[in-house]
């Protein structure tokens, strides 16, 4: 007789998710095969698992039936927010809410290639209202992108083993027990289980006692935390410029020499504020680049097993295509800047600086992404 971990995780999404759904569940499946001996998950979805309760409005019979049951929650998103429900814009954030007040994972999930469907005469406004609730989230939330099946299938597979690396190291998570007997037949019961490993012992770490994979998941969190806010200064200071280029190319057709002075002025100085923040990040990245890589290199070659290679090959490939996106957004912008006409003494200067700023990030994420190519290379 052996004994599993019981966990549901459901899924929230609104009526258009529906291969997705399906993946998920091959997904699942392919997890409970490999952890046949400790760990079992069962989806949960709103359609299949809550019965009728004409006493009790729909979403808060959705709530108590299996939202407050499910051990996570996984919200997928492709074209469509939904409808709004209570005080939210959608039941999928009203469950997210929940679960987050519980104290539960969530994953959040968003299409950026979604198909739509014009003959709806509200997906142009569901479309809207989807990207607005996506940038809302993006200032409080960690969530990830998929743009095709296989790349859904590949995501949601590293985030649930590594949200299970994560759940089975932790101290006293709540899951439930079923106990599977000889003839294969399964009994369950609710259950507390104990954890006495404490992940943040560094000892502990070093000497391989707790799963390396956790440490390695905080730094990520830390580099892509980095890598975020380095989006946001960019695509700012790309709106600036395109915004800069426009005006001056008006004022020079109406040759007004003050006007233009006091834009590139303007323009000078949003380009200092914006290359000492590149300074910053370039100096924060290398730095917490630099502790992953080298914890990459001492762990990756005697303390991972098989399944963690696999989970960490993953979390270094997801890295390297991030530092080529924002390796060529830089080179975007200095394209940008380069055919900005009639540049000016402190233009000329404050761009001299910022390139100089650039020409060392691009220097690091070439660094980088060679290093995910080697640690690539030793896990394969």
């Amino acid at each position: 007789m052996k004994q599993k971990m019981h966990y549901f995780l459901m899924v929230s999404c609104p009526s258009d998710v529906i291969k997705e759904r399906e993946i998920l569940q091959e997904s699942i499946d392919i997890i409970n095969r490999e952890r046949t001996d400790d760990v079992w998950i069962e989806l949960k979805y709103w359609l299949t698992d809550t019965y009728s309760d004409a006493g009790v409005p729909a979403q808060e019979s959705i709530n108590s039936q299996i939202v407050n049951e499910s051990d996570a929650l996984i919200a997928i998103f492709n074209s469509r927010l939904g409808t709004p429900v209570h005080d939210f814009c959608c039941g999928t954030e009203e469950e997210i809410q929940l679960m987050l007040n519980a104290h539960k994972h969530v994953f959040i999930l968003f299409n950026t290639n979604p198909k739509i469907d014009l003959t709806k005469d509200d997906a142009i406004m569901q479309i809207t209202q989807l990207q607005n609730y996506k940038t809302k989230q993006a200032q409080k939330a960690y969530y990830r992108e998929f743009n095709s099946n296989e790349s859904f299938k590949t995501t949601i597979l590293q985030e649930i083993r590594l949200w299970l690396r994560e759940l089975t190291s932790s101290e006293s998570p709540k899951n439930h027990i079923i106990t599977e007997t000889n003839n294969g037949s399964v009994n369950f019961k609710d259950n507390l289980y104990e954890f006495n490993v404490d992940p943040s012992s560094k000892s502990e770490i070093e000497d391989g006692a707790v799963d390396c994979v956790i440490f390695l998941i905080n730094i990520t969190k830390e580099l892509n935390s980095l890598l975020f806010e380095f989006s946001s200064d960019t695509k700012e200071y790309t709106s600036t410029t395109t915004q800069f280029a426009e005006e001056l190319s008006m004022l020079n057709k109406q040759k007004n020499p003050q006007l233009i002075l006091r834009l590139c002025k303007n323009y000078a100085l949003s380009t200092d504020i914006f290359a000492e923040k590149i300074n910053t990040f370039s100096s924060n990245f290398i730095e917490k680049w630099n502790s992953f890589y080298s914890y990459l290199l001492k762990i990756s070659k005697n303390h991972l097993s098989n399944e963690d290679k696999i989970i960490t090959r993953n979390a270094v490939a997801n890295l390297k295509i991030q530092y080529e996106k924002a390796k060529n957004s830089i080179v975007t912008l200095v394209k940008i800047l380069e055919n900005i006409p009639n540049m000016q003494k402190d233009i000329s200067v404050s761009a001299k600086k910022l390139k100089n700023n650039f020409s060392s990030l691009i220097s690091k994420f070439n660094l980088a992404i060679e290093n995910c190519y080697q640690i690539e290379a030793v896990l394969s």
